[in-house]
């Protein structure tokens, strides 16, 4: 999801000073999860995740429909399943934890997460209650103009019937379409220190500056970058034709090259 979206809402967090957690796993092991199965991981790795109860049969029905219409047949729905209830366990048990922390005693929390998380008051909203019996609000956006949303960012799933509300506030919105965001050209992954290049797009802002295969981006514009987020972010925040100055590690070398960012 585009994080221009959400930037209001960060920057009127950051205006205010308020506490932010993020509340998801590890990637690696969302990875491994969904790759290998539940029973894939190693000790270590079950240690450090939450207790994982059973699944709500309406949820599973739910995550089924998502599963039939968005599945290329890579994965069984079961996993997929078992990836979303690990998810919502780890949400629920870290806003627990911070709800029962020092620093959020006596605190409302905000928790922003997919639909399919919440609603209906499944996954994370039940999951939280049993571990802490608070009262909860779910709110949830819906399109006043869901004609305007491009077809390859619609959703398209038969919902079973579910007897329980979506929400208990429903905030009415417009689609909002954003400028077309400027591309460095490169696929990345998390590397040692940086971030690394797994390809460069031929004739792109990346490919035209000289950056290679298995370099590690560093820096960008003298900013140290050590996610493929944190690159994301140092990007998004520029318009086509803007120049960066980017830091890369090639081998045992320091190299510095200037893009020029372009949308295409």
């Amino acid at each position: 999801m585009d994080q221009r979206y959400y930037q209001p809402l960060l920057d009127e967090i950051r205006a205010h000073a308020l506490p932010l957690r993020g509340l998801n796993l590890p990637r690696s092991l969302i990875k491994k999860v969904t790759a290998q199965g539940l029973d894939a991981l190693t000790k270590q790795e079950r240690a450090a995740l939450p207790a994982v109860g059973p699944i709500d049969p309406y949820q599973r029905q739910l995550l089924s429909a998502v599963f039939a219409g968005h599945s290329k047949g890579s994965r069984s729905v079961d996993r997929f399943v078992d990836v979303q209830n690990l998810w919502d366990e780890s949400m629920a048990a870290q806003a627990a934890a911070f709800l029962q922390s020092p620093a959020g005693k006596d605190k409302q929390l905000i928790i922003v997460a997919g639909g399919y998380h919440v609603a209906r008051g499944l996954g994370v909203p039940r999951k939280l209650f049993n571990r802490l019996p608070l009262s909860y609000l779910i709110c949830e956006p819906e399109l006043v103009d869901p004609e305007a949303m491009p077809e390859d960012a619609k959703m398209e799933v038969e919902t079973p019937v579910v007897p329980l509300p979506a929400a208990d506030v429903y905030w009415y919105t417009r689609y909002e379409r954003l400028p077309t965001r400027p591309l460095l050209g490169v696929i990345v992954r998390n590397g040692e220190q940086g971030v690394r290049v797994e390809s460069v797009a031929v004739g792109g802002a990346a490919a035209t500056a000289g950056i290679q295969v298995d370099d590690v981006i560093v820096a960008v514009d003298r900013k140290t970058v050590l996610t493929p987020a944190e690159l994301s972010s140092a990007i998004s925040g520029h318009a086509a034709g803007d120049k960066l100055r980017i830091e890369i590690r090639r081998g045992a070398k320091r190299v510095e090259v200037i893009a020029e960012l372009r949308t295409d």
